[in-house]
C-alpha cells in the first residue's frame, strides 16, 4: 500500500520501488531467520535443561534471557559475574558520556573498562557453557571451539574482512551445532 502510494507521486515514477521491495523482502527474510533461531535455541536449551536436571527447563522459551537462565542454572553459576558485568558496562558508558569534560582520557579509560568487561563476560560464558555441556552429558570442550573461531574472526578483521566474516560465521554455526548435539545426543 505504501509503495503504491509512493508510485503515484511524481507522475507514476516510484523512486524507491526496487529498493523498497528489496528492503521489505530482506526484512521479512531476517524476521524468519531470527524466529527460526529463537525456536531452535528454545527447544535445544529446554532439552539441555531437562538433561541437566533443571526442574523448570521451559524457562528457555522466555524471549529475553531464557537460554541464559538455563545455562546459569545448569552450570550452577554464581551471581557475582552478572554484577561485575553490569557495573563494568555501566561504568564504561558513564565515563564515555563524560568525554565532554574529561576529554581523551575518558575515551581511553572507558575503552579499557568496556573491553575488559567484554573479555570477562566472554571467559565466564565459556566456563558456563563448558559446565552446561557437561551437565547435559556432552563434552565440555564444545564451548571452546566456537569461541576460538569467533576470536580468530575478530582478529582477522583488520587483515582480511571477507575471511574474517566467514570464520566468525563458522564459529556461530559451530556453536549452534554443538548446542544441538548436546540437546539431542543419547548420552
Amino acid at each position: 500500500m505504501f509503495l503504491e502510494t509512493l508510485s503515484m507521486i511524481d507522475g507514476g515514477v516510484n523512486p524507491l520501488g526496487g529498493i523498497g521491495k528489496a528492503v521489505t523482502g530482506f526484512a521479512i527474510l531476517l524476521f524468519f531467520i531470527i524466529f527460526g533461531l529463537y525456536v531452535y535455541l528454545s527447544v535445544a536449551y529446554s532439552k539441555i535443561g531437562k538433561k541437566a536436571g533443571i526442574t523448570n527447563s521451559g524457562v528457555a522459551w522466555m524471549p529475553v534471557g531464557g537460554s541464559l537462565a538455563v545455562i546459569f542454572e545448569s552450570a550452577k553459576a554464581h551471581w557475582w559475574p552478572f554484577l561485575v558485568t553490569v557495573i563494568g558496562f555501566m561504568l564504561g558508558y558513564i565515563i564515555m558520556i563524560s568525554t565532554l569534560t574529561l576529554g581523551l582520557f575518558a575515551i581511553v579509560l572507558a575503552g579499557i573498562i568496556l573491553v575488559a568487561t567484554a573479555i570477562f563476560i566472554s571467559v565466564i560464558g565459556i566456563i558456563w557453557h563448558w559446565k552446561t555441556y557437561e551437565a547435559a552429558g556432552s563434552k565440555g570442550w564444545f564451548a571452546v571451539i566456537p569461541s576460538i573461531a569467533m576470536v580468530l574472526g575478530l582478529l582477522l578483521m583488520l587483515v582480511s574482512p571477507g575471511l574474517s566474516s566467514i570464520i566468525y560465521l563458522l564459529g556461530i554455526i559451530s556453536h549452534l551445532v554443538f548446542i544441538g548435539i548436546a540437546a539431542w545426543s543419547k548420552q
